[in-house]
């Protein structure tokens, strides 16, 4: 859910480009709809499970979207910027030693490459993220800014509110 609503790629259109997926979606919308004006028994775990696959769908169209070729080319950057968003959760994924070796790479020019194709140095790319997930956790969730700062690597609540400041100064 958090990749969809932070995708940078807010582009106009049917997100949907799998031409199989699109009488899915149609035939699981239908359902849904069904679903919710029935008073069938387990409604609202039908309900919940066709919402998840929908969901599924839609991420997985668009990551295959990322992948497109872009300028004649396959952008390498999306598929690094994909294992920014997988890893972002774990800090030690997330070190540029670490990113270079998963793509092979020497950790001078993943950080060059990176800048090169995103004008963002990778560090700052992960933190602009980490702080729009947290910016969705503040508004879409009921968890204490002290549970976010935790659940996302920082030391406790007062380093996340000096990056806060920082950022917002």
């Amino acid at each position: 859910m958090e990749y969809i609503f932070n995708s940078h790629n807010h582009l106009p259109g049917c997100i949907l480009k799998t031409i199989t997926d699109k009488p899915f979606i149609r035939a699981a919308v239908e359902a849904l709809i069904r679903e919710k004006e029935s008073n069938s028994p387990q409604k609202e775990q039908i309900i919940q499970q066709l919402i998840n696959t929908i969901i599924t769908y839609a991420a997985r169209n668009l990551t295959l979207q990322e992948k497109e070729v872009f300028n004649g080319k396959i952008s390498g950057v999306m598929s690094i910027i994909n294992y920014l968003h997988q890893h972002i959760f774990e800090p030690e994924k997330l070190k540029i030693n670490q990113i270079a070796e998963h793509f092979h790479l020497s950790p001078k020019y993943m950080g060059e490459y990176f800048k090169k194709h995103t004008r963002e140095s990778l560090q700052q790319y992960i933190m602009l993220y980490k702080l729009k997930l947290i910016e969705s956790r503040l508004k879409l969730t009921d968890m204490r800014i002290s549970e976010i700062a935790l659940e996302f690597g920082f030391t406790d609540q007062s380093h996340l509110n000096r990056i806060l400041k920082n950022i917002m100064t």
